[in-house]
């Protein structure tokens, strides 16, 4: 974007950016992006909404990455997967 605006954009001082993941989520944040994918998804005649991951998927990427799928490992993909599902359902109820 900077340069197409022919000038230098100080990025740590924009209200937009993204703050810094805290070092605890930094393996979550990793290891999400690989399963965000992994969802089982509901078609109707509005669209096509994510329902629930699906946790088959889950556990072998886990296992493929060697990420162990503890109690807190569990409960923070839980608030990510119903995060993306409400997401998604108030996009609808926008439409």
């Amino acid at each position: 974007m900077s340069k197409q605006r022919n000038r230098t954009l100080n990025c740590e001082q924009c209200p937009d950016k993204c703050p810094a993941p805290l070092r605890g989520n930094i393996g979550f944040l990793k290891f999400w992006n690989k399963v965000s994918r992994c969802f089982h998804y509901v078609g109707t005649m509005e669209g096509i909404y994510p329902v629930s991951l699906n946790w088959t998927d889950v556990e072998t990427m886990a296992r493929i990455n060697n990420v162990k799928l503890n109690s807190v490992m569990l409960s923070k993909l839980e608030i990510a997967e119903n995060k993306t599902i409400e997401e998604n359902s108030i996009k609808k109820e926008a439409i």
